[in-house]
């Protein structure tokens, strides 16, 4: 017989620090797996490490100066980290604020 859910009483501010928390750690472990040369990412993702919008970084694999590869369906593009990383070292366009980079 399974165990009764206990049920946990949070004001919504030790709610909200939980869920930081969470998020947090969440972010701290994608960066960790990005932080590998060999990680590959997508787009979106090399463009937040780049701290560019996905257009500039779609742009840029497209033009060849962000050396990028379709997946097997053809249509999303994946890159390694050490590529962003010598994308950005090489003059990628400059950084914009991480609300515009997230659009």
């Amino acid at each position: 017989m399974p165990q009764p859910l206990s049920v946990i009483n949070l004001s919504l501010d030790d709610f909200r620090a939980v869920l930081r928390e969470e998020f947090i750690r969440h972010e701290a472990a994608k960066a960790r797996a990005a932080s590998s040369d060999t990680a590959l990412l997508s787009l979106r993702a090399a463009a937040r490490m780049a701290r560019v919008r996905t257009e500039t970084a779609r742009r840029a694999a497209v033009a060849g100066t962000l050396k990028a590869r379709k997946t097997a369906a053809g249509r999303n593009w994946k890159v390694q980290a050490a590529e962003v990383r010598r994308w950005v070292e090489a003059g990628a366009p400059a950084p914009v604020t991480p609300q515009a980079a997230e659009v």
